[in-house]
């Protein structure tokens, strides 16, 4: 069971309750949305995933750059909603072309 955290207090409650994995966010300001928070930044996410015994995927404003430097901050996955969107766009066009 996996558990979508914005804090370092909740990626820790959710740990100690016996959650899987995590999905934190927003990593960095959200592509596809309005921000409603502000963003944790790669510091916030990095000592999550240095205080967290379980997968850590990173959530927000995800795009090529950003997702090399969450995984070079011990990421396991990533999630962006604009990025996907945009990429399966792209594989579309040269399908149709």
């Amino acid at each position: 069971m996996g558990q979508s955290v914005h804090s370092v207090d909740s990626a820790r409650t959710s740990q100690r309750l016996g959650c899987d994995y995590l999905l934190l966010g927003p990593v960095f300001d959200p592509l596809s949305k309005k921000a409603y928070t502000t963003p944790l930044g790669l510091r916030t996410f990095q000592q999550v995933v240095q205080e967290s015994s379980i997968p850590v995927l990173a959530l927000g404003g995800m795009d090529e750059s950003r997702a090399e430097e969450v995984f070079a901050a011990g990421a396991v996955g990533v999630a962006g909603i604009s990025w996907i969107r945009h990429e399966v766009e792209e594989i579309v066009k040269r399908r149709s072309l």
